[in-house]
């Protein structure tokens, strides 16, 4: 899995979506972009419905410039979704 977050990582380097310099506002920024797509596509989901193409794509696209961030500032993501994982795993609420 961490294989596919750098490659991710990688793919949105390659096309300049990020550099060195990429500050953590303009991950919010784009984060930001990412919430209103997701939201045009949930409301036309209907539960109980099979997903449309489009509200998986930017579901992904937001949870992975969320990865995207952590990869830059240099987190280990397997490990944090494994930490977190365990953590939910232990709530009692």
């Amino acid at each position: 899995m961490q294989d596919l977050f750098k490659r991710h990582y990688e793919a949105t380097v390659k096309r300049g979506q990020i550099r060195k310099d990429t500050k953590t506002i303009d991950f919010i920024m784009k984060m930001a972009e990412e919430d209103n797509e997701v939201l045009r596509e949930m409301i036309t989901y209907s539960v109980g419905m099979p997903p449309s193409e489009e509200l998986v794509s930017e579901v992904i696209d937001k949870a992975m410039v969320c990865f995207n961030f952590l990869q830059h500032i240099g987190v280990d993501i397997e490990l944090a979704l494994c930490r977190n994982t365990m953590k939910q795993e232990s709530r009692k609420d």
